[in-house]
């Protein structure tokens, strides 16, 4: 579990190990990461092409990692980390699907205004998202989590763009997502008429009924997957992750709020990674922390950089005196290679 008061950690990356060399190379790495006086290790659940790093029944998962082991690449790393007195936690985006997985979830993805499955398209792969418009959304990610658990012994999960709303599109325009809303302005608004879709783009009313009634749909799945894991697997601590291009605080501050105010996870991460414009970034965290000083939900703040292009240009204590300025409880490292290899937490130590 994390700390209470203050949150040291960071994201290890897994996914190219081999047989020979990934034993001594994570052991080196929790070594050093140990020293340096980092308590937490964070692991992906699943890799760059969206193959599953844990022993999965609804979704593929990379083969190669697993048959090199003879057990899942995460139930490996969270193991080792143990071994070292370090926390294991497990992040993963329980709504989205990666192409090769959907067949058996079609009737749920998040649809476009053209009723087309919305998608997401990197250079390694396309992923699809999971509607939280369909009551039957909730059950999938909980079992989605339920996996994670079984296959290792996670101390904690992250859970990552909760709101189920990839950063391509805000809105869902599905079937469900059309069914359900109706309802909504029904029971609460005693509305019976509106132009679907055209009102949610354009009418500010029928806008923000839209988002307080995505929140809500978010919200319940987020209180049924709080329930089902303590009855399940007991008081696994949950994070969730607001990803600033996700639109946060402004769109999902009145979500986080109330999901805050419902205790509906323990942890809030905020990404400062690959950001520039600390000052913002750290405005918007101090409103986000206004409506948490009332709960024991604590703030922890990311900061690093992805190891794609400028990362040397990174200002590391700029970006952690933002951090702290705003609230921040703790900071969590991103990307432990390039960390490993610059000693970015010695910088980062002179500053605390």
């Amino acid at each position: 579990m994390f700390e209470q008061r203050y949150v040291y950690g960071v994201y290890v990356n897994i996914k190219n190990y081999t047989v020979k060399e990934e034993i001594h190379t994570l052991d080196t790495r929790l070594n050093h990461f140990l020293s340096n006086g980092l308590k937490t290790t964070i692991y992906n659940a699943v890799d760059e092409k969206g193959y599953m790093l844990f022993e999965s029944k609804m979704r593929e998962m990379n083969k190669s990692l697993y048959n090199l082991l003879g057990k899942s690449p995460l139930k490996h790393a969270v193991k080792r980390a143990h071994t070292f007195g370090l926390n294991s936690w497990v992040q993963v985006n329980p709504f989205k699907v990666a192409k090769r997985d959907v067949e058996p979830y079609t009737k749920y993805l998040i649809k476009d205004v053209d009723n087309s499955a919305l998608i997401e398209r990197t250079e390694e792969q396309a992923n699809y998202f999971l509607s939280a418009a369909y009551e039957e959304v909730g059950e999938i990610v909980f079992r989605t989590v339920s996996e994670i658990l079984e296959d290792c012994e996670a101390d904690g999960i992250i859970l990552e763009e909760t709101f189920g709303y990839p950063k391509i599109s805000p809105y869902d325009f599905s079937e469900g997502a059309y069914r359900n809303f109706a309802k909504f302005l029904k029971e609460k608004y005693d509305i019976s008429f509106f132009l679907w879709p055209n009102d949610v783009f354009e009418g500010r009313k029928y806008h923000s009924h839209y988002l307080e009634w995505k929140n809500i749909m978010v919200q319940e799945i987020m209180e049924y997957l709080r329930k089902s894991v303590r009855e399940r697997f007991g008081n696994i601590p949950i994070a969730v992750l607001a990803k600033r291009e996700a639109g946060w605080p402004r769109k999902l501050e009145s979500g986080l709020r109330d999901m805050a105010r419902r205790r509906l996870f323990d942890y809030l991460l905020t990404d400062f990674v690959n950001e520039y414009n600390f000052k913002e970034v750290s405005k918007m965290l101090r409103k986000i922390f206004s409506i948490f000083k009332e709960t024991s939900i604590l703030i922890v703040s990311i900061i690093g950089y992805s190891g794609r292009g400028l990362d040397k240009k990174y200002l590391w204590d700029e970006a952690l005196k933002e951090a702290l300025t705003g609230g921040s409880n703790g900071i969590i490292l991103f990307d432990d290679e390039n960390i490993y290899k610059d000693n970015a937490w010695e910088k980062i130590k002179i500053l605390l």
